[in-house]
């Protein structure tokens, strides 16, 4: 146990590094998992989770040093160099890791819903199948709009005196508009059913009051933004009401700034955070705490 743990009757917000901390979470005591991982594409050092040698990792080539905006880019966020060729593999590994505490901690039927990213949610999906969880679905996030940053090439080609082409060549990504939340569940026991896991848990169906479809579409613009990824709590909202019940415990173990405890104290449930960034922690903390508004928290 930390000094700077918070626990309440209400929710339990852990400081440290989720490998560690879970194990002190009881078999079997998680309802539903809700956590927006790092993606593994580079976007800050605390999203780095390979041994990528590649001299342009989060701007810090010459060429980008001299410039503040190219560095603050950085390298391409899909890795094009063969400097991260592994990055897939060892990211694979990295969510094996803390998957088997996960399975560990949730019961018969309990709900994993994962927001991973686009370009590694295959390598996430793969591994928790390995561990033991069943894939049931990929909701699609609509964030309703979304920068589109893809560079011209011509931009390049100028510099190096070779052909112009049609500006509408890029380099780079499409507008990343939707995203997607992967959706699981642990097995139930042989010889038992999903109807069982409701009559014990309450868990194994989900509200078609909530969502009848599995795209779901909510702004992602974020006020008072405390977190380079922070997530609208009407998204984990959304999610958590969809999956549980009032009353269960949502554990996030990539918390962040605290929007999924956020969330599933704003729907009347219990939850479980940790993070291992001393800075966030203390915004989380300061959001249970002390930004408490009518009808719920920001």
């Amino acid at each position: 146990m930390s000094n700077k743990d918070v626990v309440t009757n209400e929710y339990s917000l852990l400081f440290g590094d989720c490998l560690e901390r879970m194990k002190e979470i009881p078999d079997g005591s998680v309802d539903v998992v809700l956590s927006d991982i790092p993606y593994g594409i580079d976007y800050a050092q605390w999203d780095v989770l390979h041994n990528n040698t590649n001299s342009a990792l989060l701007g810090a080539s010459p060429a980008q040093e001299k410039s503040k905006l190219f560095k603050s880019r950085g390298k391409p966020l899909n890795g094009w160099s063969e400097a991260d060729k592994q990055k897939g593999l060892e990211f694979q590994g990295w969510c094996e890791s803390w998957l088997k505490e996960v399975y560990r901690v949730t019961k018969p039927c309990s709900p994993i819903m994962i927001l991973c990213g686009r370009q590694l949610q295959h390598r996430f999906t793969c591994v928790a199948e390995d561990v033991g969880f069943v894939f049931k679905d990929y909701i699609t996030w609509d964030k309703q709009q979304a920068p589109f940053r893809a560079q011209r090439i011509n931009c390049v080609l100028q510099q190096r005196g070779n052909a112009l082409v049609s500006d509408s060549i890029r380099l780079g990504n499409l507008s990343p508009q939707c995203e997607p939340i992967v959706w699981l569940f642990k097995p139930y026991q042989v010889g038992t059913t999903v109807t069982d896991c409701f009559i014990n848990d309450k868990l194994g169906c989900f509200d078609s009051d909530v969502l009848k479809t599995n795209l779901l579409s909510v702004k992602s613009k974020v006020a008072n933004k405390q977190h380079e990824t922070q997530k609208p709590v009407e998204l984990m909202e959304t999610i958590i009401k969809l999956v549980s019940q009032e009353g269960h415990t949502v554990l996030d173990m990539f918390m962040g700034s605290g929007s999924t405890i956020v969330a599933a104290l704003n729907t009347n449930r219990k939850a479980i955070g940790i993070e291992m960034d001393e800075n966030y922690f203390d915004i989380g903390v300061k959001r249970m705490q002390e930004s408490t508004i009518k009808g719920g928290i920001e």
